[in-house]
This record gives structure tokens, C-alpha cells and sequence, in this order.
């Protein structure tokens, strides 16, 4: 997700029936009907619970951004492996 959510709209434009966009704090979309929105404690758990799943995944911008402690995560140099390995 993003503030200005390009690549979200990119792949609906390309024809992508649903996207589902997950941030660290849950991202507020109104009227796109195809775009799901989740934060991190909340697509954990509704996969977990088997919810839902995927076909396929993109990552913008984001790996490079854990372990710093930015979004409260714990700071960790090697935050980004670790993401990496979940």
C-alpha cells in the first residue's frame, strides 16, 4: 500500500479481478469494491484462520522498510531477512 496506490491501480488496469493490500496500519480505500485492505495483525490472522489466500504476490517498497523501527516494529538490522523468511 501506498499514499498514492499506483501499483494497486496498475494491476486492476491490467485486468487483475482483486487486489488485496496489506501495510503495517491498515490503508482506508473507499469505492474500489475490488481493493481489500488489511494491516499486518489483521492479514496474519485471516490467514491463518484460511480466509483467505493468494495467486500470486508484489512487493513495492516495503521489506527494505522493516526492522527500523518506524511502524513500532522492534529495531532489528537484519529486519529485513527476517521479513523475507515469514
Amino acid at each position: 500500500s501506498s499514499i498514492s496506490p499506483w501499483v494497486e491501480a496498475t494491476l486492476l488496469q491490467f485486468g487483475v479481478k482483486e487486489v488485496t493490500t496489506v501495510d503495517y496500519n491498515e490503508p482506508k480505500v473507499v469505492g474500489v469494491p475490488q481493493l481489500k485492505t488489511f494491516g499486518q495483525a489483521g492479514i496474519a490472522k485471516a490467514y491463518a484462520d484460511g480466509k483467505i489466500g493468494f495467486d500470486g504476490i508484489v512487493s513495492f517498497s516495503g521489506l527494505e522498510h522493516d526492522g527500523l523501527g518506524r511502524y513500532g516494529d522492534p529495531v532489528n538490522p537484519f529486519g529485513d531477512f527476517s521479513a523475507m523468511r515469514e
